[in-house]
């Protein structure tokens, strides 16, 4: 008979844990250069990675989308993803980001 070691029972717990969590967290969703959270394939990703988890997830639109993701400079749509996120979520809440570039 075996028996389960230290470091393979932290293992497992850290493991459970991280599934239920990613089982009932919700997530966003930052698409890449040139798109859009409206683009058929970006809408269709976060609602394929909603159904999986079981979680709400939602794209933030930086911008008008498509053409400030090549013009806008990086700072600038940063600050406006801490805001956007800050408005959805509140400053105390934790959750996954997931960011995209195909």
């Amino acid at each position: 008979m075996s028996t389960l070691t230290l470091p393979t029972a932290f293992i497992f717990i850290c493991t459970l844990t991280l599934i239920a969590l990613a089982q009932s967290v919700p997530f966003i969703v930052l698409h890449g250069i040139g798109d859009k959270c409206s683009n058929k394939g970006v809408t269709k990703f976060t609602e394929l990675l909603s159904n999986w988890s079981g979680s709400q997830g939602y794209c933030i639109e930086i911008g008008d989308g498509g053409w400030d993701s090549w013009t806008m400079p990086m700072l600038e749509q940063t600050a406006i993803a801490c805001e956007k996120v800050l408005k959805l979520f509140g400053n105390s809440f934790l959750f996954p980001l997931l960011a995209v570039e195909v």
